[in-house]
Formats: structure tokens, sequence, C-alpha cells
């Protein structure tokens, strides 16, 4: 099996930042990368940066666009293959459960609700996911996804440059024990409960998909206010 992140981590300037960001963009548009995910590249960008390899504002600049536009294409595929299509492959890797806590968020009005669930360790990709099959405003997907994004990459970015190479280890467990044991136990009632307002229009239509999704928390209906 290839190493991916022991091969980023071999890689040094320009070429560091663009294989980072190639890795990005593709996690982003829907395509799972345990061996090398988000979290831990970012992490390694700061190392690079702290050591001199690359310079901070490149790349966060090269980040920020593969993450911005891998999330704004992955919008537009999932809108186009719809909830039935997303719900077959989301049976045999048991996703379902994430992407129910993303729906309940994204039945509130406004672009909080995406900031607020791309920045839930576990939900961020799947944000992007069930913005295309409700088909959650551009407008309102792009106003939650860029101040989301720009927190994400300094955060990590900074924890790279901070700490070093230990760090990697810490966020690996970090995000394992959270996935285990943080996101199940977080009901969507209880991630959407901050929010006021409306319904969006995304999550009417949302609404209008036939019954509720399966996996978690039975009296969840989606699209229910």
């Amino acid at each position: 099996m290839v190493d991916l992140i022991g091969w980023v981590q071999g890689l040094n300037g320009l070429v560091l930042a663009l294989a980072i960001a190639g890795l990005l963009f593709v996690e982003e548009i829907g395509v799972p990368l345990p061996l090398a995910p988000g979290d831990l590249l970012l992490a390694i960008g700061g190392i690079a940066i702290a050591a001199g390899k690359i310079s901070a504002l490149e790349f966060i600049a090269i980040a920020m666009a593969a993450i911005v536009g891998g999330a704004i294409l992955g919008r537009e595929i999932f809108a186009l293959l719809g909830w039935k299509r997303l719900l077959r492959v989301a049976r045999p890797l048991r996703i379902e459960a994430p992407l129910e806590r993303v729906a309940s968020l994204l039945q509130q009005q406004g672009w909080r609700a995406v900031f607020t669930a791309r920045l839930i360790p576990g939900l961020r990709v799947h944000t992007t996911e069930v913005a295309g099959v409700t088909e959650l405003p551009r407008r309102t997907f792009i106003g939650g996804l860029v101040p989301a994004a720009t927190v994400y990459v300094v955060a990590f970015v900074g924890l790279g440059a901070a700490f070093g190479r230990p760090i990697l280890e810490i966020i690996k467990r970090a995000e394992h024990q959270f996935l285990l044991f943080g996101l199940p136990s977080l009901p969507p009632s209880r991630l959407h409960s901050s929010f006021g307002g409306r319904p969006s229009a995304g999550s009417r239509r949302l609404g209008r998909l036939r019954g509720p999704m399966p996996g978690c928390c039975a009296s969840i209906r989606l699209g229910s206010s």
C-alpha cells in the first residue's frame, strides 16, 4: 500500500504545495482519502512553512483554491447524482449517520449552517454532498464555504508550523477518537439547536425526498423543522 503521507512529506517547495492541493481537491469533490486526510496534509504544509521550504502565503493561497474549487465542483456533481445515488454509496460505506447530521444542520436558513457543518470533524466533505443533493443555493453554500475553509486552513497549517511532526500523530488520534465517540453522540437536533429561523429552500427540497434516512435517530425525519 502506498504511503501517501510519507510521499508528501518527502516533497519540497511548489511541488509539495501542488501535491497537497491536488489531494485536497480530490477529497473535497467527495472522494474519501483515508490515507491522506486534509487535516494531516495541511499540517504537513505548516511544518514545511516552519522549515522554510515554502512561503506561507503561497501555500495557503494554493490550498484555499483547491478546497474551495473542489467543494464547488463537488456540489455540482452531487446535484446531478441526486439523493438516491448518494444513498447507494452511503449504505455500504456506513456514512448515512453523518449525512443525516449534515442534512439536519442545512435545514436552517443561511450560510451559517454550512460554516458550522464544515468545521465539525467528520462532516466537512459530507456538507458538500448534502448541499448538492438538496440543491442548496450556490450563493448560500459558497457564503459558508469560504470562511469555513479559511478557518480550517489557517488552523491546521498553524498547528503544523507551531508544533512540528508530533502534531501529526496527535491529529490522527484526536480525529479517530472524535469519530468513534464524539460524532455518534451528537444528535441532529443538538447540532442545529443554536440556529433559528425558517427552513431554507434547500431543506424544503430535501423534505420532498422519500422517507427518513436510516442509520441514525429514527425519530428524525429529513426536512422536519
